[in-house]
């Protein structure tokens, strides 16, 4: 909640403590979930490094429990921070990196996001084809789906 009214100090600190509770539980699950969250928060306020950080830690924290999902929102996320960074080419490859590891956990609601990311780097190379094909699978699957955020992404 903290995060959606932009209020990111009460949000660190919200996070740090699930951390804190996560990481005293061992679970690792969890520690990814609030190091993903805390490297959220540095990116919101442009703190890029220090995001970067956070989402590569979390990425080991899922990697470590078999957490493909969790490992899929990594990529994703770093692929963002190189898209922001203006390195278009490494953004791709995490894009790519995130799809294929989550299109086989069946959450369509997260790989449409990685997706719909391909379909943006190609349609900004001017590769209309190959922009298509992914804004394609999207749009089917957000329709499958039922989501309306992600039919508007595509559409824009």
């Amino acid at each position: 909640m903290f995060l959606s009214l932009e209020n990111h100090d009460a949000a660190e600190v919200m996070f740090r403590r699930a951390l804190s509770y996560e990481t005293d539980a061992r679970n690792p699950v969890g520690i990814a979930i609030n190091l993903a969250n805390i490297g959220s928060v540095k990116e919101h306020r442009n703190e890029m490094d220090s995001a970067l950080v956070y989402y590569k830690q979390s990425l080991e924290y899922n990697m470590s429990a078999h957490n493909d999902v969790g490992i899929s929102l990594c990529y994703m996320y770093l692929g963002k921070l190189e898209e922001k960074n203006h390195n278009d080419e490494e953004a791709l490859k995490y894009f790519r990196k995130s799809y294929e590891v989550g299109v086989p956990t069946g959450d369509a609601w997260h790989w449409i996001e990685p997706c719909i990311s391909i379909g943006n780097y190609y349609f900004n190379e001017h590769k209309l084809d190959s922009a298509k094909k992914y804004y394609d699978i999207a749009m089917k699957k957000a329709t499958e789906i039922h989501s309306i955020e992600h039919l508007a992404r595509v559409h824009g």
